[in-house]
């Protein structure tokens, strides 16, 4: 049979991959054994011939095309809201990081249901960005409620006042939480063993979501009030030295500043290696000035943090940390 493409005599070779075969892999390597065969001369092509690897693995690279567009857009759209609510910059990151404890479930969930990661799974992971950051919110706006409540009473002077303000922010708040991930697990769950047309698709959506959802639940109930914490103390430490002590708190500044100059080319590099398939020699220097800038920001902040604890509570607070004992004997962390 002669066929043609684009008004040229066209030749299929097809090839059909063993089962749990990666595409991509399995292309990348065909690809160089192909390349050397022809730099040898063992293959040959006819004059103005030309080979081209399509079907699935074409498929494949699209939908990478795509996702390089629609992860990063989803992020974006997910800040930018979250941005909207809060108006604090770190407190839309301290949400955020739930995401990363929801990404823990979801590649168990896959893991532990043998799927390979694929356009559906991709939508899955992109929809559980959303639910996740919907879970740290509801777990922030309780600590906001309480703290800013007690903030206008003027009980919060102490790391001990901080703590109990989170507690009642959190542990007398746990059930809105579970019931809100609950919901959307009674929503999720029918979906692993549903049947029939389309259910293959859907059950690879629904399974990062599920698995996600199952982790930060759990993890975000841990974790976050702890980072909250430390913040809110923060800017109790940064409040009373912007009246005592000015100069200590432009230290702090400079220090944090450098911790977000890391952050951002980190960032960058990660946009320039992902994206725009910058060569390694590139990114590298730029990946290690952000984590070197990262580290040093972090050691000197620490050591300016215990000075400024010094000056804004004296002897005594510079011991406590972000640890306290309240009146009753009861640790806090």
């Amino acid at each position: 049979m002669i066929k043609d493409e684009s008004g040229l005599l066209v030749g299929y070779v097809y090839v059909d991959l063993s089962e749990g075969t990666d595409l991509r892999s399995y292309v990348e390597t065909a690809q160089a054994a192909v390349a050397r065969a022809l730099a040898n001369g063992s293959v040959t092509l006819p004059e103005g011939g030309r080979l081209r690897w399509t079907g699935q693995y074409e498929l494949l690279l699209e939908m990478e095309r795509r996702m390089k567009v629609l992860i990063p857009l989803a992020l974006l759209v997910v800040i930018a809201l979250l941005y909207l609510q809060f108006k604090n910059f770190t407190e839309v990151l301290i949400v955020l990081v739930s995401v990363p404890f929801a990404l823990v479930g979801s590649f168990w969930a896959l893991y532990l249901l043998d799927y390979r990661l694929s356009t559906a799974v991709w939508v899955g992971v992109i929809a559980l960005v959303g639910l996740a950051a919907q879970t740290g919110i509801v777990m922030i706006v309780y600590i906001d409620q309480a703290y800013h409540r007690r903030l206008r009473e003027g009980r919060i002077r102490s790391l001990d006042d901080i703590v109990e303000a989170h507690a009642e922010g959190t542990i007398q708040r746990v059930r809105p939480k579970l019931m809100t991930v609950g919901t959307m697990l009674i929503g999720l769950l029918p979906l692993l063993w549903a049947e029939g047309s389309g259910a293959d698709v859907m059950k690879r959506i629904a399974a990062p979501m599920v698995g996600g959802l199952i982790t930060s639940a759990f993890l975000t109930l841990e974790i976050i009030p702890v980072i909250y914490t430390a913040w809110r103390y923060d800017e109790l430490i940064r409040g009373r030295l912007d009246a005592a002590a000015p100069a200590f708190a432009r230290e702090l500044d400079r220090f944090a500043w450098m911790a977000r100059g890391g952050g951002a080319l980190l960032v960058v590099s990660a946009g320039l290696h992902f994206w725009l398939e910058t060569p390694t020699r590139v990114v590298g220097p730029l990946v290690a000035a952000g984590v070197a800038a990262l580290l040093f920001a972090w050691l000197g902040y620490s050591w300016a943090r215990r000075r400024a604890v010094r000056m804004a509570f004296g002897d005594t607070g510079a011991s406590l940390g972000l640890l306290s004992t309240n009146p009753d004997g009861e640790s806090h962390a």
